[in-house]
């Protein structure tokens, strides 16, 4: 019998109101690279090991309400950074580009967390749990 498994993420898709504003914010304000770009959608690279991707997509018949993360769907989007130096320097920039933002701690890291122009709820984090979490996920043989 074939072990089927999964071997993570491919690509994020998020739907937006106003794709050349969105791709400004992912591009030049975070940095990410520019694959891919059309009238209707924009993959950019995000760096991590394979292929991963963070898609823009506009939809001509959309529904342009704000985003929020209490109706069903997407929640935030949460992207790994390796260590708290490099989320500090993540909270300068991005407070450099007048993006509110703000910094906490959790069982689970360190979270930089905003809003891109659409409202989506964007965390930028450092992966560090706490005794619990690292317990938990050594039961399940990831830790």
């Amino acid at each position: 019998m074939t072990t089927m498994q999964l071997s993570g993420f491919s690509h994020v898709a998020l739907t937006v109101t106003d794709l050349a504003v969105s791709r400004k914010f992912y591009s030049q304000t975070l940095g990410l690279t520019v694959l891919a770009s059309s009238e209707s959608y924009c993959a950019l690279l995000v760096g991590a090991p394979g292929l991963a991707a963070l898609i823009l997509t506009s939809h001509e018949n959309g529904i342009h309400e704000p985003f929020t993360e209490f109706r069903p769907g997407l929640d935030h989007v949460s992207l790994a950074v390796p260590d708290v130096r490099s989320l500090d320097a993540w909270h300068r920039r991005l407070s450099d580009h007048g993006v509110p933002c703000d910094m906490r701690r959790s069982e689970w890291g360190h979270h930089l967390n905003f809003r891109d122009p659409d409202n989506i709820a964007v965390e930028l984090v450092v992966v560090e749990p706490d005794a619990e979490v690292r317990n938990a996920l050594g039961e399940v043989g990831l830790g």
